[in-house]
């Protein structure tokens, strides 16, 4: 034996995200969300510059390759 229902509607619960605090800005311009959220932030590193003069007492070199890196 086949009953037929006949169909009802569901009625939409509204999903509401509660938040925990309310926000405090408002609006944040794109220069400020590029600097607060960006993947590559602007660093300043420091570079270390040696100089091969420097490099060349580290290594164990003949003394004549050693005296033409240190150009004498």
């Amino acid at each position: 034996m086949i009953q037929k229902v006949l169909p009802q509607s569901c009625p939409e619960i509204p999903h509401q995200m509660k938040a925990n605090n309310p926000p405090v800005g408002g609006v944040m311009s794109l220069d400020d969300g590029a600097h607060y959220f960006a993947e590559n932030r602007k660093t300043n590193k420091v570079v270390n510059h040696q100089s091969l003069k420097d490099l060349v007492d580290n290594f164990d070199l003949p003394k004549d390759v050693a005296d033409r890196l240190r150009g004498a």
